[in-house]
């Protein structure tokens, strides 16, 4: 299984034989960012792995660094990376989205009213918001009833649940 692969791990309430598994990296908000070597005991579907680079990301995120007291010139330095690796998703993520209707069956005009539909999280993504998208993703979620779109939906969610769950917000 490609878990096992990982060497850091992000926990939310993480025990402490989970953290007696490892080396903990920084903890704080209910997160536990943990180097150790995946455990057959664990449930990994609580578990987040990640590789070297994304921890070192992960480690950006408000629960483990104090920014109050950093200038506007600190913050966009210490979380560019984390900010980089957010965009790269979420361009990926619209372009998913953007693509799936392109690839339909759809009139200009069809393209447009569910390109309309998306406009909420859409919009979310290109302001570079990760859990912003994924709430407004969960609103039009709510009351969809084309089963094409929620297994867009579904598939969207799932990669931006994941993605929020490396990198807590």
């Amino acid at each position: 299984m490609a878990h096992k692969n990982y060497n850091y791990w992000m926990m939310f309430g993480a025990s402490a034989a989970d953290k007696a598994q490892g080396t903990v990296i920084v903890e704080g908000g209910g997160y536990t960012l943990l180097k150790a070597g995946f455990t057959e005991e664990w449930d990994a579907s609580a578990y987040y792995g990640l590789t070297a680079e994304e921890a070192k990301d992960a480690r950006l995120s408000h629960y483990f660094v104090d920014y109050t007291t950093k200038t506007p010139l600190d913050v966009g330095f210490i979380a560019g990376p984390m900010i980089i690796r957010d965009e790269a998703f979420l361009t990926e993520w619209r372009q998913t989205a953007i693509g799936w209707f392109y690839a339909k069956d759809l009139t200009s005009a069809e393209r447009a009213v569910k390109l309309t539909k998306y406009e909420g999280p859409l919009q979310m993504a290109t302001a570079g918001s990760v859990e912003g998208a994924f709430e407004a993703l969960s609103a039009v979620r709510a009351v969809e009833t084309d089963p094409d779109d929620i297994a867009l939906q579904d598939y969207l969610l799932g990669l931006a649940a994941n993605y929020l769950g490396k990198f807590p917000r």
